[in-house]
């Protein structure tokens, strides 16, 4: 049994969320808490991600990743993503949908989960690598 931080059950899995699902994992791919520098650029037009922004990065996967931002975002919102897994090579880059929205209590801070529609087969085994999968 793992440690609830944050909204979730941290431990083997990640199997409870802020909307109190406890079920079954229904992901395709695991996700793993680990410390990227992640960076987010709109790909459609939103007036204040016309330049790279750092965002906080919770968990990540194969096929998405989880964060934190503090601009509010619209689901089905389409951006660039930027991933530094290695500190000696370029980031990886993909494109990502935001396919959940959770506003963070009564802060200005908000969860995004997001899928990565478009990556790169050899940018996917590196985050598979990075990730030990």
């Amino acid at each position: 049994m793992g440690v609830f931080f944050l909204g979730y059950t941290v431990g083997a899995e990640i199997t409870m969320n802020f909307l109190g699902y406890s079920g079954p994992e229904r992901r395709e791919f695991k996700r793993f808490q680990k410390f990227f520098v992640v960076c987010i650029q709109a790909q459609e037009k939103i007036s204040f991600l016309d330049e790279w922004q750092i965002v906080g990065l919770e968990n990540i996967s194969e096929g998405g990743m989880l964060f934190n931002h503090n601009k509010a975002l619209e689901k089905g919102a389409i951006l660039k993503i930027k991933i530094k897994i290695d500190p000696d090579n370029n980031p990886i880059q993909c494109i990502g949908r935001i396919v959940r929205v959770q506003k963070l209590g009564q802060l200005e801070l908000y969860e995004y989960g997001t899928h990565f529609t478009e990556i790169k087969p050899e940018d996917r085994a590196l985050v598979r690598q990075a990730l030990g999968a």
